[in-house]
């Protein structure tokens, strides 16, 4: 478990926690909380999610289970449900990260890799130690995805609970979306960035395009409503991507996201 403030779980860890290891690396982003404990972990499957999601009370039965089911897969994503809807604009942040992956899923219709909220990886497909801060998330997971090696169990299931405010939100999507090529900009080739900015000017409609095509046909969701809020968060994820390759770094953003 990784712990960037000490105060995550109590300490000592008792009862049904006694076996987890507590990993503590002050002020360290998600992205290095992430990197350090797959670098560090021992069991066969490597699993992740958030400290502000509740995972199923079967949630790594499942994990297992469907790693023994599809051998073949070095991940498996699984579903995410919003525990937070309490204003449009929460509904806008959750369907803006989280709409491919609202069950029922459909793999077919799913554009995106599976998000850090709910995925795990066979040991085996890890990198090697030392692991950099965002190569899972960032380079690892679509060299999965090129290759045909990530799968779906609709079964694993995680409840998404956040909710940024109003203003706060599109920050925090610029800070995601910063994060998302700053972190990877000084491996990049000057050409290699330039062909990343000029993806930035078509990205926004390439969220919105795998956002509403999952959920096609499912109901209860108010994407309708959402959709110019979802556009505006698409927008500020977009302007995150451009300023971390202008820049050529991920600045304080890292930071700013849970």
């Amino acid at each position: 478990m990784g712990d960037s403030t000490g105060e995550g779980v109590p300490d000592p860890l008792t009862g049904s926690l006694g076996g987890v290891r507590h990993v503590v690396i002050p002020g360290a982003s998600i992205f290095d909380l992430r990197a350090k404990c797959s670098e560090i972990a021992r069991g066969e499957i490597v699993a992740w999610t958030e400290d502000h999601c509740r995972p199923a009370e079967d949630w790594c039965a499942r994990i297992l289970d469907a790693h023994r089911a599809q051998a073949d897969a070095l991940a498996i994503g699984g579903a995410v449900l919003n525990g937070s809807t309490a204003s449009a604009m929460d509904w806008a942040n959750f369907l803006c990260t989280f709409a491919p992956f609202v069950p029922p899923l459909d793999p077919p219709r799913i554009g995106r890799v599976p998000a850090a909220a709910n995925i795990s990886f066979k040991s085996c497909a890890l990198p090697a130690a030392p692991i950099a801060p965002g190569r899972i998330e960032l380079a690892l997971e679509a060299n999965l995805w090129s290759r045909r090696k990530i799968a779906f169990d609709e079964r694993i299931r995680v409840t998404h609970v956040q909710s940024w405010g109003f203003w706060g939100t599109p920050r925090a999507h610029f800070h995601n979306g910063r994060s998302t090529t700053g972190l990877r900009a000084k491996n990049m080739t000057l050409v290699q960035r330039l062909a990343r900015m000029l993806i930035c000017g078509v990205l926004p409609f390439e969220i919105l395009r795998t956002v509403l095509v999952p959920l096609f046909g499912k109901q209860g969701i108010p994407y309708v409503r959402c959709l110019p809020l979802i556009a505006g968060l698409a927008l500020a994820h977009s302007a995150g991507e451009l300023t971390g390759l202008l820049l050529g770094g991920a600045g304080a953003s890292p930071l700013q996201l849970e």
